[in-house]
């Protein structure tokens, strides 16, 4: 294609979900990428020899919310166009996901355009890339387009929902986190744990952006800043219906004499929906690797360039500073019931080691990093008290292998299978020479998956249960959770069954009281959960069980007058988070789970003398 020419791929015709091939590539790996400014955490497709192309492809991540439901799909992309020959990176940016820094370090757009940089210069060095295209979805996208502009090594563009000022960016990000998130917190405590200088935008992944870093984006407008070397770039804009703002992006690369091609971008919504619901982008991907596969008439760009910078870029692990003691973190690979499964291991460097594991578990579908990255946060301050720190992706979640398909329906994360396997991860870790006493920190059904291989498991020393929302799985659990949860239907869920969820909704107060009295005339023993508690008090584990507010199971133990019995229990911590927002985003509700992991922590180091 010549520059300035505009080509049109064909619509699709359906935009659903179906697996994609299996893929053929020859190494997956985690490796740290060193930049101007921190380094950033990436894994690496590598092909198999045989089918390896000369063009790679960054995957650059996206903003907060969209960078969570978007995971999956970059995933699968990579794996995808690494099965078809093509180096690939993908990574977080600086003070996101498993890379290091935070949101309050200077200069963070620079920080996140010189990631982009990084990656695509290892594409060339030691990825054997003549020539690197940037794939990007909403923000993502923006970073790779100012990557071009500022003369970075990328040469062609592939962008998906790209917006091209910064300000509007962030007004949706506003609106949607306005819309999202409850703010209403009754516990003054934590209100005052919030810093004082916690300004900036709290976004709907309960992501915070500083006021500086808002300011910077506000003032980028892309279609400002010249396009070097436009004849010799080619660019694939995924456009969507009714959004002028996709052809505008198109209109403006042919303007600058690019080779632009318009795809079908239909495929969007259904990607966007939350990470478990979101769908992959099967056709998207196909015409990705269409246009790739497509003959280039100009040379890179930025070959020349490359040759002068250094070749040190990739290290295998992180050395970080945590409150001034030195910790380190590398990639962990294990291999478990026959699937490898991908995690980060943060380690003691500047204090001895306290004998003790910690791994993390999310929740559902959600990647090792924990909600609002807390899991991060918490490996890495007990890392500096001495702790070795585990957080890992389960099959099929994050970047383990497995079928992500399995995970789709919300009863299958409380199978026993997922108990049975996490013992299993135990056994693991404990064979690479990790301590052997564990402390299991879960949210939400990764919270029922630690207390349930607690309950099987004498090597575990505490549980922190993180919105744990039963203690057992049970049809009456799925009806009153699933069916009936905050009185409202699903948006999907079928017409016949949001009829019957509104009737059961109305008698449901009269099922569970009539339910709470058979309970007890057919037998006042104490129940299972009582036993299983009192199981695990008596063998010394530290438990630290905190409820949603609202929570239907703890109304029940204190309907049935337990909450006193439990709480009496030595090692026990029942609570109920001050706060109905979900997935924990307001800061406040951060911070109040923050101190009550590291009082749980004390306690259980106190019991082993510590």
């Amino acid at each position: 294609m010549q520059g300035g020419e505009l080509t049109t791929q064909p619509p699709v015709a359906s935009v659903r979900s179906r697996p994609l091939p299996e893929a053929e590539t020859e190494t997956v790996r985690a490796i740290y990428l060193c930049t101007d400014f921190e380094p950033v955490f990436a894994m690496v497709h590598l092909p198999r020899r045989s089918r390896a192309r000369s063009a790679g492809v960054v995957i650059c991540p996206t903003f907060g919310w969209d960078d969570l439901c978007t995971f999956r799909a970059r995933r699968e992309w990579a794996t995808r166009l690494a099965s078809a020959g093509h180096a690939v990176v993908r990574f977080d940016l600086q003070g996101t996901g498993d890379s290091p820094g935070t949101a309050f370090e200077p200069d963070r757009l620079g920080a996140w355009t010189a990631a982009v940089a990084a990656a695509a210069t290892w594409l060339r060095q030691d990825g054997g890339c003549a020539r690197v295209t940037g794939l990007g979805i909403g923000f993502g996208g923006m970073l790779a387009w100012r990557a071009v502009a500022l003369g970075q090594p990328v040469d062609d563009l592939i962008l998906w929902a790209t917006p091209t000022q910064g300000r509007r960016m962030l007004r949706e990000a506003r609106t949607a986190a306005a819309l999202g998130i409850d703010n209403d917190i009754k516990d003054e405590q934590a209100l005052a744990a919030v810093p004082a200088d916690a300004g900036g935008l709290l976004d709907e992944a309960g992501q915070l952006t500083s006021q500086e870093t808002l300011d910077s984006l506000s003032h980028v407008d892309l279609t400002k800043l010249p396009l070097p070397g436009a004849s010799g770039r080619r660019v694939l804009v995924f456009e969507r219906a009714r959004h002028d703002a996709d052809r505008a992006v198109a209109e403006f690369f042919k303007g600058a004499g690019a080779a632009v091609t318009i795809a079908d971008g239909e495929g969007y919504e259904p990607m966007m929906r939350y990470v478990q619901q979101s769908q992959i982008p099967v056709e998207a991907i196909e015409r990705s690797l269409a246009w790739l596969a497509e003959p280039t008439t100009g040379s890179s760009t930025r070959g020349a360039a490359v040759s002068a910078q250094s070749t040190a870029l990739g290290l295998e692990h992180l050395d970080i500073e945590w409150g001034g003691v030195a910790i380190r973190e590398r990639p962990l690979t294990l291999e478990v019931d026959g699937h490898t499964l991908r995690g980060i291991i943060t380690e003691p460097v500047g204090v001895p080691s306290a004998g003790i594991c910690a791994l993390f578990f999310s929740g559902g579908s959600d990647r090792r990093i924990g909600p609002n990255r807390l899991w991060v946060d918490a490996s890495r301050r007990w890392a500096a008290a001495g702790l070795h720190a585990v957080r890992i992706d389960p099959a099929g979640v994050g970047d383990s292998e497995g079928d992500d398909r399995t995970w789709d329906q919300l009863p299958s994360h409380y199978a026993p299978d997922h108990v049975d396997n996490t013992i299993k991860l135990l056994d693991a870790v404990q064979d690479r020479g990790l301590p052997s006493r564990f402390i299991l920190t879960g949210f939400c059904s990764g919270a029922y998956r630690s207390l349930h291989v607690a309950m099987r498991d004498e090597r575990v020393a505490g549980v922190f249960a993180i919105g744990l929302p039963f203690f057992y799985w049970t049809p009456w659990v799925r009806l009153r959770d699933w069916w009936v949860q905050d009185g409202n239907a699903a948006d999907l869920d079928a017409r016949w069954k949001q009829v019957v969820m509104r009737g059961l909704q109305r008698i449901l107060p009269s099922i569970t009281r009539a339910r709470r009295v058979g309970l007890w005339l057919l037998s006042r023993r104490t129940s299972r959960k009582e036993r299983a508690l009192h199981l695990l008090s008596e063998r010394g584990t530290q438990l630290e069980l905190l409820f949603k507010l609202g929570s239907h199971e703890w109304a029940e133990l204190a309907a049935d007058s337990q909450l006193d019995r439990l709480a009496a229990l030595p090692g026990v911590e029942l609570r109920v988070v001050p706060g109905r927002d979900m997935r924990f985003r307001p800061l406040a509700l951060q911070a109040f789970v923050d101190r009550s992991l590291d009082a749980g922590l004390a306690r259980i180091m106190a019991a082993r003398g510590h």
